[in-house]
């Protein structure tokens, strides 16, 4: 299960990166060699993080469409590394943009009922990335997530509230789905048919703020 559940999750975390109100709460610490999918977007002139995705194929990565859409007339201005799970500026491998694709449905509206709705988007890179023990693609699901299925967050949100706190290394949370008839006592806004809930247990996890897009 480490596929579409880490996909989707921690696609959300990539807008932590970028809003710096996405919080991976009570994880640990993760192994390049055990998730070597991972990717992270940077700004090619002062190399602060913006984002995060995964690697699908060697030259394309799997990301949110909030951390690129800014982005879509200007990609020579970020880099994607791969390798690593730090966000020290020497760690990695920098790769250009070739092209970025939304999802045609998403609108980029800034609201809790729409603004994860398809909330994803493929950027293809210049130059292929050559696979090994440190990069290499996910394996996706060839099926739906369903309740109990486990899996896993990551990312480099800020690991205390409601003081912040980034880490330099990324963060690692287990997860399980939930069922609608748990996760609707207590989650407020819309759930698409699209999209699930996975919880581990209390003070784990990520967490986003009322002020996450403000």
């Amino acid at each position: 299960m480490k596929s579409l559940i880490a996909v989707i999750v921690f696609g959300l975390l990539s807008i932590g990166a970028l809003s710096k109100n996405v919080r991976i709460i009570g994880g640990e610490v993760g192994d390049v060699r055990l998730y070597p999918f991972i990717a992270n977007f940077k700004h090619n002139q002062f190399l602060h993080m913006i984002g995060s995705g995964v690697i699908i194929s060697n030259k394309h990565i799997l990301t949110t469409a909030q951390v690129v859409v800014d982005f879509l007339d200007r990609w020579a201005h970020l880099r994607v590394f791969t390798g690593t799970v730090s966000t020290e500026l020497s760690r990695g491998t920098p790769y250009k943009i070739d092209d970025i694709f939304l999802h045609p449905k998403y609108t980029d509206v800034r609201n809790y009922d729409e603004m994860h709705l398809h909330d994803i988007a493929v950027v293809k890179l210049k130059k292929s990335i050559p696979f090994n023990a440190f990069q290499n693609a996910i394996e996706l699901l060839d099926r739906d997530v369903i309740e109990n299925d486990h899996g896993y967050v990551l990312g480099w949100g800020s690991t205390t509230y409601p003081t912040l706190s980034y880490p330099t290394q990324m963060q690692k949370a287990n997860m399980s789905v939930i069922s609608e008839n748990v996760y609707s006592q207590y989650i407020t806004f819309l759930i698409h048919d699209t999209q699930f809930v996975a919880f581990d247990k209390a003070g784990v996890g990520p967490c986003v703020s009322s002020s996450a897009n403000s």
